[in-house]
């Protein structure tokens, strides 16, 4: 008695690597000879360059945590936890004869789930980047009114906006992710 397969894995239904890493990390930093970089997605790295994709193949291997793959497939699978066809699955890359509704919405469930973590990241960096934004102004404010009372001679005014600068300068170097030193 022979087993039947239930399904098959259509390779070309594959999305291309740099479209697909794009979708998962946004911008990927410093491409070079169809490699980039960017955050590891699994392990927290602290200097969030340490993940290195291949742009044409797929291949991943993060210097910190050595998590290592030879494509798309194998990412998810490591990422999902799960086997070859579940990936293929939650890729779009398997055709299945005999697949059951209920495997259908966990399919969907999980690509959703994935969606929805996409989009709280999302939402977390342009956060970020919004607080970034408003430590630069309030320092380049500061920068500037302690310039002015500098050009008007207002000895009163200089040490006030001193302090005020230096709190804006550690408010943006917390904002950029920098350590901030506390002198005494």
């Amino acid at each position: 008695m022979t087993s039947r397969s239930s399904g098959y894995f259509q390779p070309e239904l594959l999305p291309p690597a740099q479209a697909f890493y794009e979708k998962e990390f946004g911008k990927l930093g410093r491409p070079s000879r169809g490699w980039a970089r960017g955050n590891c997605p699994f392990h927290k790295s602290k200097s969030r360059v340490s993940f290195s994709v291949n742009l044409q193949t797929g291949g991943f291997y993060c210097f910190g945590c050595e998590a290592k793959g030879g494509d798309i497939l194998d990412f998810v699978k490591l990422r999902d936890k799960v086997d070859f066809k579940r990936a293929a699955q939650l890729l779009g890359a398997w055709r299945d004869r005999d697949m059951t509704s209920v495997e259908k919405q966990e399919i969907r469930r999980i690509q959703q789930e994935r969606e929805r973590q996409q989009a709280e990241r999302a939402a977390q960096k342009e956060s970020e980047r919004q607080k970034r934004i408003e430590a630069r102004d309030w320092l380049h404010t500061a920068e500037k009114l302690y310039e002015e009372a500098i050009q008007a001679h207002n000895w009163e005014l200089m040490p006030l906006l001193l302090g005020e600068i230096r709190e804006a300068e550690a408010a943006y170097w917390q904002a950029a992710g920098f350590e901030v030193r506390h002198e005494r």
